[in-house]
């Protein structure tokens, strides 16, 4: 790893999506990804908290599994919740942070080997609607330019 550009989020996903995401550059610039046509993302949930008690991932499973257990005895929510985080967050991302983007310039992809991948780390999420959430997001630079 070369370089690592440290940005903040202060709104991520749901945010992102409905086009209101503020980004602070914390050091160095953006000028390196002049010429990329792709970058990998990987989605980080490691020590997550949950509302404004921050409940742990597990809390907030167990929490949430108990108030859907009530309504619909049936229903797996947190095989719902893992199909979210490997999923539908990372598709919700992609269509939105590659609609805003010139397609000719930069896309955004999963599993991709690229020279550079943006790490999205999610610290906490407020769900719901309008849902909230704060990430740490890295810009790290394999060398393989």
């Amino acid at each position: 790893m070369k370089r690592k550009t440290t940005l903040s989020l202060v709104a991520l996903f749901l945010a992102l999506v409905s086009c209101s995401q503020k980004i602070k550059v914390q050091s160095g610039s953006f000028d390196f990804l002049k010429g990329q046509k792709e970058i990998n993302v990987i989605f980080d949930y490691t020590g997550v908290t949950f509302y404004s008690k921050n409940l742990t991932e597990e809390e907030y499973i167990s929490k949430r599994s108990d108030e859907i257990k009530d309504k619909n005895p049936e229903e797996d929510w947190a095989k719902t919740w893992q199909e979210y985080k490997d999923t539908k967050f990372p598709n919700k991302f992609f269509a939105s942070a590659n609609k805003n983007i010139n397609k000719n310039t930069l896309v955004f992809s999963k599993d991709k080997i690229t020279p550079y991948t943006l790490i999205v780390k999610t610290e906490w999420i407020k769900p719901g609607s309008p849902g909230w959430s704060k990430a740490e997001v890295s810009i790290i630079d394999f060398g393989l330019n």
